[in-house]
């Protein structure tokens, strides 16, 4: 391998660039795996295979790269001077690894005892992600479920519900088809508890039905306008629920949540889980 975890360890700015996150960052993900990575080694039955898992940093090293830069195994393979069938395994095992320890919840339901009684204000900003993906060529569900009409592409959906305080990412949904409306896609996802407060954007019209504490902007009606009391409302709305959108764009600094997804479909709630996992970890360590 041309290089190992520990030459990163002294240099946050060298690791930030490789994996997206800090040392102590790195440090405390190392940690927290650990407990499960020792379970794969326990369980390895094979001592020479297994030795090529034992190295957790390398592991978590080369998985961190993997979603920081999403480039193709080949290419890591390359960089690293390792073969490439190992850099796919240390990848699969890596992801494993974080999906069990450092992943954001997945329909976790929102009480106001989640989010924190900070200055009595409990309050979540809502919104929903898309991403484009290879066009599907064989789903049971077709490829006019996965087109987006907004986005002109065919694409993979997440909505993320997060702490307007803290702009924390509380928890997040399952992954649906493009096509699905934010609204819907409201619906199946987690519960909030009626004394939360939700912002909105104007794409969930119709969630104040079912839930009455929902704050959404006011729409310019057709062939009219707003006052200017709504604009101001409008304006407060969007700066109270600025802090989703920062979060989407802060995700997005992590490639794997940029480009066109190659992986199986199946897998990107896994991966959106650990992003947003990892974005929260820079927050609250930044």
């Amino acid at each position: 391998m041309r290089f190992t975890y520990l030459e990163i360890m002294n240099d946050d700015v060298k690791c930030h660039d490789l994996i997206g996150i800090t040392v102590e960052q790195f440090v405390l993900i190392m940690v927290k795996t650990k407990p499960y990575h020792d379970i794969i080694i326990s369980n390895k039955k094979c001592p020479g295979r297994g030795s090529a898992f034992r190295e957790l940093g390398n592991i978590l090293l080369v998985t961190l790269m993997y979603i920081r830069n999403y480039e193709t195994m080949r290419v890591l393979s390359v960089l690293l001077d390792i073969d490439k069938t190992q850099v796919c395994r240390w990848c699969a095992v890596g992801l494993g690894l974080l999906e069990q320890s450092c992943s954001v919840p997945k329909n976790l339901e929102v009480t106001s005892t989640d989010l924190g009684e900070l200055g009595g204000c409990n309050a979540v900003a809502v919104d929903a992600t898309e991403q484009e993906i290879e066009r599907p060529l064989c789903s049971d569900l077709g490829q006019e479920a996965y087109y987006s009409g907004k986005q002109k592409m065919h694409t993979i959906k997440t909505e993320l519900i997060v702490n307007a305080v803290t702009d924390e990412v509380v928890t997040v949904s399952e992954s649906v088809p493009g096509a699905m409306h934010d609204k819907k896609l409201r619906d199946e996802s987690a519960q909030i508890a009626d004394d939360v407060i939700v912002l909105a954007d104007s794409g969930y019209q119709g969630i104040q039905e079912d839930c009455e504490q929902a704050i959404i902007p006011t729409k310019k009606p057709k062939g009219g306008s707003l006052t200017n009391e709504q604009k101001i409302l409008n304006k407060a709305i969007s700066q109270a629920r600025v802090c989703v959108e920062h979060v989407i764009g802060e995700a997005k600094t992590f490639k794997v949540l940029c480009h066109r997804f190659r992986n199986f479909r199946y897998s990107y709630s896994t991966i959106f889980g650990i992003v947003m996992y990892l974005v929260n970890l820079r927050a609250c360590l930044s």
